[in-house]
């Protein structure tokens, strides 16, 4: 029973550091994979959307900032002004 405990703990671990996380201030956007922190102005992001299973943030200048994959359900693509509108 312990090994079935500490197994899951660490199962627990590794898929919290392996989910894709994020904070959307009013300024900025913050992704977190892993212990990788990528950091954006709202003012620098384009579109924000999913495609084929990846997370992606594209900027003004038509860079992917971020390609990250995940499980997240696709909804819809938003471009940043129609965020910061809403």
């Amino acid at each position: 029973m312990a090994i079935g405990i500490v197994l899951g703990i660490l199962f627990t671990y590794t898929v919290y550091k392996e989910a894709l996380k994020g904070k959307v201030s009013n300024d900025y956007i913050i992704v977190v994979r892993y212990d990788n922190e990528k950091k954006i102005l709202k003012q620098d992001v384009h579109y924000v959307f999913m495609e084929d299973g990846e997370f992606v943030i594209d900027t003004l200048d038509n860079e992917e900032f971020v390609r990250e994959k995940t499980d997240m359900n696709k909804q819809k693509n938003y471009s940043c002004s129609t965020v910061m509108r809403e």
